[in-house]
């Protein structure tokens, strides 16, 4: 990632995918978080030593 460029950057509005509204964003994160939940566990770090004796 360059902080200052030499030459201007610019950001263009994205041409594909449908406008939602707070709500609509809302419900779909609560949707997605759960399949995450589901698909990786809760709990985070299972498995991964903890380095307790």
């Amino acid at each position: 990632m360059v902080l200052n460029p030499k030459e201007p950057v610019t950001i263009e509005a994205p041409v594909k995918g449908k406008e939602v509204s707070r709500e609509e964003y809302t419900k779909i994160l609560e949707e997605k978080g759960k399949e995450m939940a589901e698909r990786f566990g809760r709990g985070g770090r299972r498995g991964q030593g903890g380095g307790r004796f």
